[in-house]
């Protein structure tokens, strides 16, 4: 008898790694950082681009499954055609963005999760092109929604490490100085990314 109620106590907890319940409560971020170095010897051009992005983010469940929150977010893009050459050109932003987010998780495993995650958001990106002759400002207001898949991971009942791949977006952005506006669909499949969540659970 006191063997089998020791191995209920060890396994009690493992059981309960990434079991969530109707009003538990989390925070977290993530964070995001891509290089890309295309060359076009045919056209006589090269083009490196670095952006990387921070997302701190909280919720609640609103059911043992689905929950909602919201999120701020910072992005910086730097981008800079044929660099060393007489002809460089360089293309810098600063997107500052909040919104609303939710997530419907599905159980995978003792540890392992699996979400579907929708964002909504609004943001301002002001943007600044430079080359040998002139300098140029830009800010453009945006609003968008997306779609990404998250699988998490509990190495203890509240820590979640997380890793998304990819995502859906849709984005209508205006420019203020022109007043033109633009719409934008993507379909990513090779971005990644990392983050971290903290989870207080309401049963405990």
């Amino acid at each position: 008898m006191k063997k089998h109620l020791f191995l209920l106590l060890i396994a009690t907890p493992l059981l309960s790694f990434a079991q969530l319940s109707k009003g538990d409560k989390f925070i977290g971020g993530g964070f995001q950082f891509r290089s890309l170095t295309p060359i076009n010897s045919n056209q006589g051009w090269t083009s490196e681009t670095m952006d990387f992005s921070i997302n701190p983010f909280f919720g609640f469940l609103v059911s043992d499954k689905l929950a909602i929150g919201g999120q701020v977010g910072y992005s910086y893009l730097i981008s800079t055609q044929n660099a060393d050459q007489p002809n460089e050109s360089k293309y810098t932003s600063a997107d500052y963005s909040a919104g609303l987010i939710s997530r419907r998780y599905f159980s995978i495993s003792e540890q392992f999760v699996f979400s579907i995650d929708a964002n909504f958001n609004y943001g301002i990106v002001a943007g600044t092109s430079t080359n040998s002759t002139y300098v140029s400002k830009t800010k453009n207001h945006h609003v968008g929604a997306s779609i990404k898949p998250t699988f998490i991971f509990f190495p203890s009942p509240k820590w979640g490490i997380e890793a998304s791949i990819g995502n859906i977006s849709y984005e209508y952005s205006k420019n203020l100085s022109t007043g033109t506006g633009l719409n934008d669909f993507n379909i990513y499949f090779g971005s990644i990314q990392l983050g971290l969540s903290y989870y207080f659970k309401k049963s405990e």
